[in-house]
């Protein structure tokens, strides 16, 4: 999976990242700023190119479309 940060900020590419999440079974304990470190870790290397600042608000917003829609059992979506 190539991981990377378009310079745009639309909802079709933060939805997209919200899938990824809910595909690793992203969970929700810890403080917000745990869970975003999870997700961080899930979408973007921190070897990779972008600094946390700036993919921040979309991380937060593909956190919440997440939780919202719940995880995917690939297992069953392959069957």
């Amino acid at each position: 999976m190539t991981r990377c940060t378009p310079d745009t900020f639309d909802l079709d590419l933060t939805g997209a990242y919200a899938v990824i999440l809910r595909a690793y079974g992203m969970t929700y304990e810890g403080t917000i700023d745990e869970i975003e470190a999870r997700a961080f870790q899930i979408l973007w290397k921190p070897a990779e190119a972008r600094p946390y600042s700036q993919v921040k608000p979309r991380l937060a917003a593909a956190i919440a479309l997440a939780r919202r829609d719940g995880p995917i059992d690939l297992s069953a979506v392959a069957a």
